[in-house]
């Protein structure tokens, strides 16, 4: 099913993919996105949001869903990832009425799709940190939209991280979270792949156009 699910989102989103990742290097720059290194203490993958950091009078979330699906399926070509799968963390400090306006029921709905629903890579928890009042609204609003399955993988913590830490190490997150590990933005996950032939080989096959960029 999961299967059937992906090649109908990339059907219904063909521009997704018409486009050369290493143009959405600016997110790395903002941080809006990113995904760290190292893996959690189980072996999963952990992608983070700073929705806080996106100016929406820059680019609009559609770029941010592009580089999500284009980090995701990057994803995907990592054995260990197919099979353990992944963990999501929203921080939503800095999250403002501005942010709210373009959180639409269909942007709701494709990120869903792509973290959880269409990707054969299994996210196993979304943790929500940092989260206002206007956050915690919006949420109010779609909450109902979004079915049971996907509240059982909603963790709210707010600024407790020693809650984030019950479900992530904290060996295995960056200090801002009250881990140890530094920060890396998304653009090393970029240059890995711009290096790898065999990834690029790859994410060409599914239409993305790979010209390299220097992103140091």
């Amino acid at each position: 099913m999961v299967f059937v699910n992906y090649y109908r989102f990339r059907e219904n989103h063909p521009d997704y993919y018409s486009i050369n990742p290493l143009d959405l290097s600016f997110i790395a720059d903002l941080e809006v996105l990113s995904v760290l290194p190292y893996r959690e203490q189980t072996g999963r993958r952990i992608l983070i949001y700073k929705l806080g950091n996106w100016n929406t009078n820059d680019f609009d979330m559609n770029e941010i869903l592009k580089a999500s699906l284009a980090t995701l399926e990057l994803g995907i070509l990592e054995p260990m990832a197919q099979i353990l799968g992944g963990v999501v963390i929203f921080d939503m400090n800095g999250f403002t009425l501005q942010h709210a306006y373009q959180i639409t029921p269909k942007v709701v709905s494709t990120i869903f799709d792509l973290i959880v629903y269409s990707i054969p890579m299994k996210t196993y928890a979304i943790h929500i940190i940092n989260e206002s009042w206007v956050f915690e609204t919006v949420f109010n609003l779609f909450k109902p939209l979004l079915g049971k399955r996907y509240n059982e993988m909603l963790f709210f913590h707010g600024k407790n991280m020693d809650s984030l830490h019950k479900h992530i190490d904290p060996k295995y997150l960056p200090k801002v979270y009250g881990g140890v590990r530094p920060n890396y933005p998304y653009q090393h996950w970029l240059i890995n792949l711009q290096n790898n032939a065999t990834v690029v080989k790859e994410m060409e096959s599914l239409g993305y156009c790979i010209v390299p960029k220097d992103l140091h």
